[in-house]
């Protein structure tokens, strides 16, 4: 769910895409999207789209999962929302 221009910006910069499942987007409102990346191939996600992490970790990302029931609803929250920055140093 990017412009077609990023995608392709993207790509030619050598950035590896990944496209998650398209049942599992559709069945949960693009929720399996809502990625929270921490570090170079190491992010957090909501349990409940195993295809989706599956997809990630056969590209070589690792993923911790979190039971998102209580705090996340498809296009309402997820991991990202769930955040708030902070100053490194």
């Amino acid at each position: 769910m990017i412009p077609a221009t990023l995608w392709t910006l993207l790509k030619e910069s050598g950035i590896e895409l990944i496209v998650a499942p398209a049942d599992e987007f559709e069945a949960s409102f693009g929720l399996n999207l809502n990625v929270l990346p921490t570090s170079p191939n190491n992010c957090i996600m909501i349990d409940g789209f195993p295809k989706t992490k599956k997809v990630m970790e056969e590209s070589g990302v690792s993923v911790q999962v979190f039971k998102g029931d209580a705090l996340c609803m498809a296009c309402e929250g997820g991991p990202t929302c769930l955040t708030n920055p902070i100053l490194r140093g």
